[in-house]
């Protein structure tokens, strides 16, 4: 982290945000002699990790980037998808003939963090917003003049709006996102005590489940379905994950008792109405 008081005076790009795609646009930036600075949020997501997985195209990407050995130390990998979408059996996709290799369970907080270190090892800034709370931006001679509230100021020639679902620069530059779905996943942790099980998807009447494993020997279950889920009651939640569950035997034989609320999570997708702009990109 650099404090604000040393952050250079002139950089080719702010990056706004610290997820995978700010530190890898931030790593291609710096391996090309390009000055770069990363500016997480102010406020951490209090989002719980959801069973992130990375696909086996992300595992050749990082190696191509020799990022590999060093992001996904501590993670593990699986060879084989289950799932049941069209027919009461269970269909085995086997990764070993992915060209691309495996599939990846994540612990994504520490998958971002190791992404994060990249960036610095590369020559990447990384702003420390423990004394910066404000970062306020305005275009002027097609340059972008920013404004930290410890009264420095400095100027840049991109900025790239990496903050994810947000999107708060990209909005507030014009565009605006639009909503393709608007799904919610219910969702249970439970002790692993079989060993590390495959991930697996099923399809029932009102959605779908999946289930797979976290790094810390836990197995995450979540129903995929409607959104007015979100808005029963814990008695009626409690009784709506029971019957769902009980419409997908594969899924019903690894989760056993819930013994916690299941928790409900907001998982819509979209998109932005327009991702680029005079000095700006998404």
């Amino acid at each position: 982290m650099v404090a604000a008081r040393d952050l250079k005076s002139r950089y080719d790009a702010v990056v706004f945000g610290k997820g995978p795609a700010a530190s890898v646009f931030a790593i291609q930036m710096a391996r090309r002699s390009k000055a770069v600075l990363l500016v997480p949020p102010f406020r951490q997501s209090s989002a719980k990790p959801f069973g992130e997985m990375l696909a086996p195209r992300g595992e050749f990407l990082l190696r191509q980037m020799g990022l590999a050995d060093k992001c996904l130390t501590g993670h593990y990998s699986t060879d084989s998808v289950l799932s049941s979408w069209r027919k009461p059996s269970l269909e085995l996709t086997d990764l070993r003939f992915d060209p691309h290799g495996r599939m990846w369970h994540l612990n994504r907080i520490a998958f971002d963090d190791a992404l994060l270190q990249c960036a610095t090892e590369s020559g990447a800034d990384v702003l420390d917003r423990k004394e910066t709370k404000h970062v306020d931006f305005d275009r002027a001679d097609e340059v972008w003049k920013i404004q930290l509230d410890s009264q420095i100021s400095l100027t840049a020639r991109n900025l790239v709006d990496a903050a994810g679902r947000c999107s708060a620069i990209a909005r507030l530059l014009g565009s605006n996102r639009l909503v393709r779905d608007r799904l919610v996943a219910l969702s249970c942790v439970f002790e692993q005590d079989n060993g590390v099980q495959p991930f697996l998807i099923e399809a029932v009447s009102s959605g779908w489940w999946y289930s797979l494993p976290l790094p810390d020997c836990k197995l995450l279950m979540a129903f995929v379905t409607d959104p007015k889920i979100a808005n029963l009651s814990r008695n009626r939640r409690k009784y709506f994950w029971d019957a769902v569950c009980d419409e997908a035997p594969h899924t019903r034989l690894r989760a056993g008792t819930v013994t916690q609320e299941p928790e409900v999570a907001l998982i819509e997708s979209g998109f932005l109405a327009h991702m680029s702009g005079d000095g700006w990109l998404a």
